[in-house]
């Protein structure tokens, strides 16, 4: 008997870079985080903040359980810190749910807009 090894799969990209303009935000496609028993998975939301950004980016999941009907209110939210001129990352771990949407949120309250990139990669047991 072999030992379990947690293996993830190449990342895929969800959001591709999308300018998101002030008090605006950007929601990925449906994403299908169980194919062939995979258990977990990782979304890594990339924000890059322009030279006078001032508002935080927002994150926040809509959930699915068939891939078609998902939340009306985003759930698991969460803040990326401004940092003016800077890209800054933040991963996000997802479990327990089959289907789920992405929505990043630009914060700004200067006509400033921000750049959002997102990437999932899922995990399973192997032998």
């Amino acid at each position: 008997m072999g030992v379990a090894l947690k293996k993830w799969t190449a990342s895929s990209e969800v959001i591709a870079a999308a300018a998101v303009a002030k008090s605006a935000s950007v929601t990925s496609d449906s994403i299908e985080l169980d194919p062939q028993g995979y258990f977990d998975a990782v979304i890594q939301i990339k924000v890059i903040f322009g030279a006078s950004a001032n508002g935080d980016a927002t994150i926040g999941l809509l959930k699915s359980l068939d891939g078609t009907t998902f939340d009306t209110e985003q759930t698991e939210t969460d803040t990326i810190t401004v940092s003016a001129g800077n890209t800054v990352y933040k991963s996000i771990k997802i479990s327990g749910v089959p289907y789920c949407k992405v929505v990043v949120g630009n914060g700004n309250v200067a006509n400033e807009d921000i750049t959002v990139s997102a990437n999932v990669s899922r995990a399973r047991w192997t032998e």
